[in-house]
Parts: C-alpha cells; structure tokens; sequence
C-alpha cells in the first residue's frame, strides 16, 4: 500500500510540474513579446543645426525605460528613406519624452499639426509609426497649421516675397530634372504604341479617383472642387499623365496620412498607380529610354520626398508644401474647406485611436486571455491538487492507523 501511494504521488506531482511549466511558457511567451515603434522625421522649419535629439520611453509601470538617439544623418538629413525603428517589450504602455532638442524648437504631429502624443499603447508584436516634424517653438505660431507651412509664411510664398536659397535651388534643380523627363517621353503623346496605357487616366473609374487627387492636392486658386475636378477632366490623356505619375499619387499619399507608402523609390515604383509596371506591357516605342527616363525622375523625387517629407510638382515648379500653403490662406471662401480637412483628419485620428483599443488589452486583460486559453489545463491542474491533496489525506490516514494497530 505504501508503495502504490508513494508511485502515485510522484505521478501526481509530475503531471503537475508539466502542466505549470506549459501554462508558464505560453505567459512568458507574450509577455515577452515586441513592439516595434518607428520615427519618421522631417525638418519643417528648414533651419535647425541640431545633429540629434532623444526619445526617451518609459513604462507607466516604472520596470522599463528605454532612451533611443535620433540621428540627422539616419532620419531628417538622409535622403535614402531610412526609418529609425526600436523595439519595446509589450503589452504595455509607454510615457514619452524628448530630451536634447535644441532651444527654441520642438517636434510636432505631421499630420495634425498639434503637439505629439506623450504616451502610446504596445500591443503583442504589433507596430506604430510616429510621423514627427521639427517646427520653431515660438509663442502665438499658428496652431493649425497644414505640414510645415505656417500662415504668415503661406502668404508670404503666395506673394512671391519669401523663397529660401535652398528652395530656389531645389526648384531650379527639379525643372532641369523635369524638362530632361519631357524631352524624352514627350513623343508618346501622339505615339500609337502608348495610345493605350495614356487612355487608361479617362476610364471612368479612374477618372474621379485621379481627378480627387488632383483638387486635393493642387492649389485651388479660388476654384471649387468640382471646379477643379473638371479642370482635370478637360485635360488631355497625356496631361493626366504627367499629373498623376509625376506628383498626384505621391501628394496624395502625404495628404491622406500614409506617408510610408512613398518613402522609398522601391515603395514608389510598386505603387499601384505608378505607372512604370503599364510601360513594360507590350510593344511601345522606346519603351526602355522612356522607363529609364522615368525612374531617373522618381529617384530625384524619391530623395526629395526622403528629405523634405512631401513630394514636388514639377509641373508647377513648386513644393506640395507650397501648393497647400498658398491653398491654405485663400479668402474666407476657401475657410469651409480648410474646416472640412480638420474634420476628415480628426476622423481618421478617430479610427486609428478606435483600432488601437481593440488591440489594446493590457497586461492584465492579456493575462486573461492567457487563462481563458488553458482553461483545460487549469482544470487538469486542479483535479491534481486535489488528487494529490486526497492521496496525503489517504497517507497520514493510513499511518495513523497502522500506529494504533502497532499500539
């Protein structure tokens, strides 16, 4: 009997030893879990001399805090698409501040144009992308504005006053770029071989998408959207196309909040409304000097996009920047419009905010999970305690009885 109770007991307490080694792997397993947080800086207010500054993010548990150096060189000042990214144990939340930023300027949301979030929430393996610009920290600035455009320097632009040297070199830089382009792709426009793939920015169900793009993204100059929207369907098939491959689906990508989409040549070629994939279809004329003529000015676009956080219209000889900053401080007229944008930009801070909460549990709620996921095991542990509690009962039991048999 007192072998039979001692080789159960031992079975007991090693089903239980496997039985917690596995509940504790699946709760090491996510707790040990990534999230990784990426920065995309741009330098808005053109004249910072910092070379660096800190994030430095801290768990509202005080366990883990982390200091990450943003680097000129490998963020604002880089023009090969680098994206500072680090990686923090989640779930959990985290605090953040900026250390070492130069006096009299600060980083601002890209996209709202308000002040950056202090905190962020770190799901199981997921991700977040912060888009920062560097903006003057000075008393009674504007505080709505559109990316790096102030009010008083949209009027200045509007009135021809105010073009830094770096500007000016950029856009004599980029009409060299841009009549190269059209010195040689400017003979598809009346080219049978390319009929085709310039006929495609009027189908239908293109035509209103591009034509969006197009009243969004170029200066209205007073005109409604429907106005411009006409004003780009008016247009010829190859004028279409050099709006809408040269700067409409990049501007629009910064525009609509995903400026990931075209931080890259890669990622601007892949683009589903680049046209480069079309011009490799078919027999085309000069197809090769024409593709080659292309991505030479997708490349400059690239690092432009790379440096500046926008892309420029060749077309207009001037930066996206400049084209929604002159938009922005149009007459009253145009002020329903600037209020819509606020609008559609705070619904999709709105939706952002809503997706993260459903990913966001925390730790506590995560260790639920964990639970609710071992149900079954927990019930196997259980019956083992009690089976194990039941079998020393038996054993003092036993001796005990043995004891006054002996007696």
């Amino acid at each position: 009997m007192k072998n039979i109770m001692k080789g159960l007991t031992v079975l007991l307490v090693t089903i239980f030893m496997m039985c917690s080694q596995s509940i504790y792997s699946a709760y090491a397993g996510e707790i040990n879990a990534m999230f990784t947080v990426k920065f995309v800086v741009v330098d808005s207010s053109n004249s910072y001399d910092g070379t660096s500054f800190t994030v430095n993010m801290k768990d509202v548990m005080g366990v883990f805090s982390q200091d990450y150096e943003i680097k000129k060189a490998a963020s604002w000042g880089n023009t090969t698409g680098n994206i500072p990214a680090i990686s923090v144990p989640s779930p959990n939340t985290y605090k953040i501040s900026i250390v070492d930023i130069n006096d009299g300027y600060k980083l601002r949301d890209f996209m709202s144009g308000k002040d950056i979030d202090s905190s962020f929430v770190a799901t199981n393996n997921g991700e977040m992308t912060f888009y920062w610009e560097i903006v003057k920290d000075e008393v009674g600035s504007s505080t709505t504005q559109e990316a790096a455009v102030s009010i008083n320097e949209a009027t200045d632009i509007m009135a021809g006053n105010v073009i830094t040297d770096e500007q000016d070199a950029d856009n004599q830089d980029a009409e060299k770029v841009y009549q190269e382009f059209l010195d040689t792709v400017s003979f598809i426009e009346g080219d049978s071989s390319w009929e085709s793939l310039l006929q495609g920015y009027s189908f239908p169900s293109l035509l209103s998408t591009f034509g969006k793009m197009y009243a969004n993204c170029v200066s209205s100059d007073g005109k409604s959207e429907e106005e411009m929207i006409s004003e780009y369907e008016a247009m010829s098939d190859y004028d279409k196309f050099l709006w809408v491959s040269t700067y409409l689906f990049m501007a629009d990508s910064i525009k609509n909040g995903h400026p990931d989409n075209v931080s890259s040549f890669e990622k601007i070629i892949t683009n589903s409304a680049c046209p480069i994939q079309n011009m490799q279809i078919g027999k085309r004329a000069k197809s090769e000097e024409v593709i080659e003529a292309y991505k030479k000015l997708i490349q400059w676009q690239a690092d432009y996009i790379a440096a500046n956080g926008s892309p420029f219209n060749f077309i207009n000889n001037r930066s996206y920047l400049e084209e929604m900053g002159v938009k922005k401080v149009e007459a009253p007229a145009t002020e329903g419009a600037e209020i819509q944008e606020q609008k559609e930009i705070e619904e999709v801070r709105e939706e952002i905010i809503k997706e993260v909460k459903k990913e966001d549990k925390g730790i506590w709620s995560d260790t639920l999970d964990i639970l609710s996921k071992n149900l079954i095991t927990i019930a196997v542990l259980m019956t083992l305690l009690l089976g194990l509690g039941y079998v020393i009962y038996l054993k003092k039991k036993n001796n005990y009885t043995e004891a006054i048999h002996e007696k």
